[in-house]
């Protein structure tokens, strides 16, 4: 956990299997300590629409996990507070002993 951070996955993929096969989504990050009990997954959502991706959405829910869209332009250089702020507002359910020391007590599974 370098920089008191939880692992985050990059350029992660989603699979379920649909009745039709398999259904994949990308996403650029999976936080498996946030979010809810399953994780999360993050997609960006950029301007000016800030479309979302419905099958990460989708993948996401069939998988039990949180999914979050970011914008990148505000993202992209690495602020502590502003990812902190992020990672507190989708809550932690990790376990205690990973839990990052900035983060305060209150968890997401409260």
């Amino acid at each position: 956990m370098e920089g008191g951070f939880a692992s985050a996955r990059n350029q992660s993929r989603l699979a379920i299997r649909s009745f039709s096969g398999h259904v994949t989504a990308a996403s650029i990050a999976f936080l498996p300590d946030f979010g809810g009990p399953h994780g999360m997954v993050v997609g960006t959502a950029t301007p000016p629409n800030f479309d979302t991706d419905r099958v990460l959405v989708e993948c996401a829910k069939a998988s039990g996990m949180f999914c979050a869209f970011l914008n990148p332009d505000r993202y992209s250089t690495f602020d502590a507070e502003v990812f902190k702020e992020a990672l507190q507002d989708w809550g932690y359910f990790g376990s205690a002993g990973a839990r990052p020391n900035w983060l305060p007590e209150r968890s997401g599974a409260d």
